[in-house]
């Protein structure tokens, strides 16, 4: 994984309203190791949440379809 260290911006070559017409930027990257657990966290959780996301969101779903035909 990499962090921004840094960002640095210069506007060159303008137009006549001032607007900038070359942007350069400079941009300063750190990287830093993690395990991947602590990158993806409990993958397991992470999987039951978005199951739980998911047939709550079919529920509605279902329900408004079925509210729409009767």
């Amino acid at each position: 994984m990499y962090v921004i260290e840094g960002l640095n911006q210069t506007k060159t070559e303008f137009f006549r309203d001032g607007m900038p017409r070359r942007i350069e930027f400079t941009l300063s990257l750190k990287r830093v190791d993690e395990s991947l657990s602590d990158m993806f966290g409990d993958l397991s959780a992470q999987l039951n949440n978005l199951q739980e996301t998911a047939t709550s969101a079919l529920s509605d779903i279902s329900k408004t379809v079925g509210g729409l035909l009767s």
